[in-house]
C-alpha cells in the first residue's frame, strides 16, 4: 500500500446544551419530594403503637432517649420475670 491511498477521515461532534439549571433543581426536589406526598396508611395497632411511643418517650439527663417497650395485651408474661421459662417453653415447641 501507498501512502497516497490511505486517506485520513476525521470527524468532530460538538454538542451543546443549554439547560435552565433553575428548572432542572425544582423537577429534582419535585421528585424527591414524591414518597411525601404518599399518604401513609397505619393499621389500628400501628396507631396505638405510634401513640404510645410519642406519650412514653422522654430524654434523660444524658441527652438519651429512653423508650418504654410497646406490648398487645395489658400485662404480658415477661414483666413478671419468666423470661427463662417463656423461652425454654418456646426452644422445645
Amino acid at each position: 500500500m501507498s501512502r497516497e491511498s490511505i486517506t485520513a477521515q476525521r470527524n468532530i461532534t460538538s454538542l451543546h446544551v443549554h439547560v435552565k439549571e433553575d428548572e432542572m433543581l425544582k423537577l429534582f426536589w419535585e421528585l424527591e419530594n414524591e414518597p411525601n406526598k404518599i399518604e401513609k396508611r397505619l393499621s389500628r395497632e400501628e396507631e396505638n403503637c405510634e401513640e404510645f411511643y410519642n406519650a412514653t418517650t422522654v430524654r434523660d439527663e444524658e441527652g438519651r432517649y429512653v423508650v418504654k417497650l410497646p406490648f398487645k395485651g395489658e400485662n404480658p408474661e415477661c414483666q413478671n420475670g419468666r423470661l427463662r421459662e417463656i423461652a425454654a417453653k418456646r426452644f422445645e415447641y
